[in-house]
């Protein structure tokens, strides 16, 4: 079993979402929140909840795609409103987004987004399992360049960073402690401290 959908007779779900899911032996991939903004950075369907969500799920759709996954490998998602009543429209648009089983989702109206012509954002959390994770291609993560440079991105596999990384952690670990070393309590510094006090 690499995910499976929980759908209890003890909860009832109306709409387009389950109650949970469980998962096993893949990898999560977290999407942050995402904006009805087009490719170039502009926004879009401006006073339409419906065309926000829809732009909203395709720069979702667009993120994954980056991490060899796809909407249907989404198994939560959290949505941000301007207005409660855009509920029964930003359903719809999830409704026909997404097939049964659905993401878990959850669902909340806030005071004002970032942007006052945003109506909605959304954030997602996807499950790929690790038979399709197989083949997909090497993480890209971020490493540390030599003092006195700046953060630099560098393609390079996990294992090898995290090797990089911890090869300079002894070094790190004996300065904090030479720098944390407590003061020695021989005899007579215990002597010339009571001197002090008294």
């Amino acid at each position: 079993m690499a995910k499976r959908a929980l759908q209890p007779s003890a909860v009832r779900a109306r709409g387009s979402y389950s109650p949970g899911w469980e998962v096993s032996g893949g990898r999560l991939i977290y999407v942050a929140g995402q904006i009805p903004w087009n490719a170039e950075g502009k926004n879009v369907a401006l006073g339409d909840v419906a065309g926000q969500a829809r732009q909203v799920f395709a720069n979702i759709q667009a993120v994954l795609a980056e991490a060899g996954a796809t909407l249907g490998d989404v198994i939560k998602l959290t949505i941000f409103t301007t207005d409660i009543r855009f509920r029964d429209a930003i359903n719809q648009v999830r409704g026909e987004t997404f097939q049964p089983p659905y993401p878990a989702s959850t669902q909340v109206a806030v005071a004002a987004l970032a942007d006052p012509d945003w109506l909605v954002e959304i954030e997602a959390v996807a499950f790929v399992s690790a038979s399709a994770t197989q083949g997909a291609p090497p993480l890209t993560v971020w490493e540390e360049t030599p003092p006195g440079s700046t953060w630099s991105r560098a393609a390079s596999p996990l294992l090898g960073t995290a090797a990089a990384v911890a090869s300079r952690l002894p070094t790190r670990r004996r300065r904090l402690r030479a720098r944390s070393a407590p003061r020695s309590c021989s005899p007579r510094n215990r002597r010339q401290s009571a001197g002090r006090r008294a």
